[in-house]
């Protein structure tokens, strides 16, 4: 039943695929050949919605390949999508839709579900994405130009770090002993194999604030804090504000804000005038 209405249950050949045997005939076999070739294998992509597996399954793919495409071409996977630039950029482009689970194509509902997708996406873009946008400017040093390279072999060793930090008690030498008493001894081992990458602390610490604030940012910010801190507080010490103002109650002031007036008053981050 579907909106009150009784429906007849799909024919099998929908969504089955059926077997050809020896005792069918020329135009059986036809029939069967036609049915086969357009037996539905996905399904539209709104069902993302409507089923929670579909949608898992769905996310799962889209990440595995966001993954691959950070990783090896430092471009996000929508940037690809709309715009491949190349042979290698194409053809992965290709390989996503032909074999991503649920089918992207331009009929109604699935036109429906991405207007409704953009404009809800407006209404969340608030300020709380601004400021991660911010906090993740203020963390980098903007004199530092971006490696692709470098972010690529730094990315590695991000997951290699995830990976072992799950199973820190399992870290041991050939001999069974444990390496690592502390994660602070593991984080000073892995910024040493950073280093190996570039020795400017800063630059690492821009890397690791693309791969854990841009890439990440639902994940831990202990790869970038707690390997390379002191980078990201030079970082910090660089973009620092020379003049801060502050809203101060003043009857006279030229701000009204819920029935009180206040002036801008300049305040001193280093603790005295200057």
């Amino acid at each position: 039943m579907a909106k009150g209405v009784l429906v007849d249950p799909f024919p099998k050949y929908w969504t089955k695929w059926t077997k050809i045997t020896e005792d069918m005939n020329e135009e059986e076999i036809e029939r069967i050949n036609f049915d086969n070739s357009i037996i539905i294998d996905k399904r539209p992509y709104f069902f993302k919605y409507l089923y929670k597996d579909y949608n898992k399954q769905n996310n799962n793919y889209n990440n595995n390949f966001e993954n691959y495409c950070i990783t090896n071409l430092g471009k996000h996977l929508n940037e690809i999508l709309m715009n491949p630039f190349g042979e290698k950029e194409t053809s992965i482009r290709d390989k996503y839709l032909r074999f991503s689970p649920l089918l992207d194509s331009f009929c109604t509902m699935n036109r429906i579900c991405h207007y409704m997708e953009e404009n809800i996406k407006e209404l969340k873009y608030d300020m709380g994405e601004k400021e991660k946008e911010s906090t993740a400017m203020i963390l980098k040093s903007h004199q530092i130009k971006l490696d692709k390279e470098k972010l690529k072999k730094l990315y590695t060793l991000y997951k290699k770090y995830k990976s072992d930090k799950r199973n820190f008690a399992n870290i041991r030498n050939t001999e069974g002993e444990e390496i690592y008493k502390t994660l602070d001894q593991y984080s000073k081992a892995i910024r040493t194999e950073a280093f190996l990458i570039s020795n400017n602390i800063q630059e690492l610490a821009n890397l690791a604030v693309i791969i854990c604030y841009e890439y990440h940012p639902a994940d831990s910010k202990s790869f970038a804090w707690g390997v390379f801190g002191e980078g990201i507080v030079r970082n910090v010490e660089e973009n620092r504000q020379e003049q801060c103002y502050i809203p101060n109650l003043n009857r006279n002031g030229e701000i009204e804000y819920l029935g009180y007036s206040y002036s801008s008053k300049e305040i001193y981050p280093l603790g005295e005038e200057y």
